[in-house]
């Protein structure tokens, strides 16, 4: 039997066998885990239920779970390591203060972000960094950044992390803070002119065998990004980069003319 003085998650299982401490943790758990988790912040407010469905049940995950099984496998193992000497005080200190264990918590923290910034990002107004903007004829502006205000998703899951460690299912508030861009447009002159001097030049073809890729200007000028300095520091100048979300479409059109599947 487990020792007296162990608990998990609230539940006192000293004295009780694995099986029937691990039925009393089950019994614990199954209420937290059908109530889901509920998060609250401005004027919205969103339960995220335990599973995460797809439209192939096969696929269907869980945002998180618990181990019952590991819990109650550490609680039996207190005070009996097979070295009696700290086995016997191992008992004796479960006696005298106890020992209360978590239950190992897997939680899946990639699915849950995205189910908070699917639900709240309707009632946030992020910060937008400058950005390059290219008129028609080719002329070159910097687009001045703004302040906003965004959820801060980082310290909800941590609180949500914590609630499921500690069994509570009580509502997770999510702050909204305010959010400050990370370009600004007084950084931007230098990279601005020299995105000026590219589009004034030549654009590049791309070639392989007799097979020829223009690349337009209008479609190179939607490339250019501005980007921090490596140093990360305020006020330095804003380097000029390739956006390569915005480049992949062009490449992934040459690759589907020149890649040859394996026969």
């Amino acid at each position: 039997r487990i020792y007296p003085g162990v608990s998990i998650g609230g539940v006192r299982l000293g004295g009780r066998t694995q099986e029937d401490a691990r039925q009393a943790l089950q019994a614990r758990l199954v209420p937290v885990v059908n109530a889901g988790l509920v998060f609250t912040g401005g004027d919205v407010t969103v339960k995220v239920a335990q599973t995460v469905l797809a439209s192939d049940p096969d696929l269907a995950r869980s945002l998180y779970s618990y181990d019952a099984d590991a819990a109650v496998a550490a609680a039996y193992r207190l005070g009996r390591s097979g070295v009696w000497p700290a086995d016997l005080f191992t008992a004796l200190d479960l006696r005298l203060r106890g020992r209360a264990l978590d239950v190992p918590l897997d939680l899946n923290v990639t699915d849950l972000r995205d189910a908070l910034v699917g639900s709240f990002a309707v009632a946030e107004n992020p910060a937008e960094d400058a950005r390059l903007a290219v008129a028609a004829d080719g002329t070159v502006t910097v687009q001045p950044e703004r302040a906003g205000r965004a959820f801060d998703y980082v310290a909800a899951i941590r609180a949500a992390r914590q609630q499921l460690a500690d069994l509570d299912a009580r509502p997770i508030a999510v702050a909204l803070r305010a959010d400050a861009p990370r370009l600004f447009a007084a950084d931007a002159a230098a990279a601005a002119a020299r995105a000026q001097e590219l589009l004034a030049t030549t654009t590049p073809t791309f070639t392989y065998a007799t097979q020829r890729w223009p690349l337009p200007r209008e479609t190179f000028a939607r490339w250019l990004a501005l980007r921090a300095p490596e140093a990360g520091r305020r006020g330095a100048p804003l380097a000029l980069a390739v956006d390569a979300a915005a480049a992949q479409p062009f490449f992934d059109e040459i690759a589907a003319a020149l890649n040859v599947e394996p026969r």
